[in-house]
């Protein structure tokens, strides 16, 4: 059964996914991705992370992996977007 989810719901995880972002660029940095092989790369290695914690039936790491390929799409996005001079 699918349920609803509200607008308290999104507000919630876009916080929390600003603030995972924010704790990340602080830890790894603020440098862009340089092709989109490492992008792929990266949320391959992600989505692998998730498929082991839904495989594991571990929801608590499971919904960790999700924000984690949250994180590489989003700064996959941001490191296209910028006028960088690269072939992407």
């Amino acid at each position: 059964m699918r349920i609803l989810i509200t607008e308290d719901k999104i507000k919630t995880n876009k916080e929390l996914f600003d603030t995972i972002l924010r704790r990340r660029i602080k830890s790894k940095g603020d440098l862009s991705f340089t092709s989109t092989h490492e992008i792929l790369g990266i949320i391959e290695e992600e989505l692998l992370e998730f498929k082991e914690a839904v495989r594991g039936n571990d929801s608590d790491r499971a919904f960790e992996e999700l924000y984690d390929i949250m994180v590489a799409t989003f700064w996959g996005i941001c490191s296209m977007d910028t006028d960088n001079g690269m072939d992407w």
